[in-house]
């Protein structure tokens, strides 16, 4: 990087809330000096800042209302039957999926939601040495085939 760029950065981290008259106003500095190589660089950055802060924006601010939601209900689902273990109720062995079910798209959209990120990759065999079918999953899809496959081996 040069020293242009770590002098634009420096006095944009000293006023953060006027970075465009900042920008524009060391890119005048450097057109009249003659430093066309420091100018282009400027506007370079200017560019990358602006693609970076619209990429950011584009995710709606009820998103992370909806993943607390979710997650908040998730939590009390599973408090509820833990409550109802203590008082000695059951889940009946039939409606173990469903809490499977449940309990993975709970947690499965407050990834999504919030903004996390998870991967899943692995092969579905049709025999024993024959696996023709691969799959990748990434983000909330794949906390619910994470979190289904893990019920599953766990939650007997």
């Amino acid at each position: 990087m040069s020293d242009a760029l770590h002098e634009l950065n420096r006095r944009v981290i000293a006023d953060p809330e006027n970075t465009l008259p900042i920008t524009q106003q060391f890119y005048d500095e450097k057109v009249k000096a003659g430093d066309t190589d420091g100018a282009n660089e400027t506007l370079l950055v200017r560019s990358m800042i602006m693609a970076r802060d619209n990429q950011i924006k584009l995710v709606p601010q009820w998103f992370s209302a909806a993943g607390l939601l979710c997650g908040g209900l998730t939590l009390f689902f599973l408090m509820g039957l833990i409550v109802a273990s203590i008082a000695r109720y059951q889940v009946p062995q039939e409606s173990k999926g469903l809490v499977s079910l449940f309990f993975a798209l709970g947690l499965g959209l407050s990834t999504a939601f919030l903004g996390g990120d998870a991967a899943a990759k692995g092969k579905i065999p049709l025999s024993d040495k024959y696996s023709p079918i691969q799959f990748s999953a990434t983000g909330g899809i794949a906390v619910v085939i994470i979190v289904l496959l893990l019920m599953h081996f766990l939650y007997k």
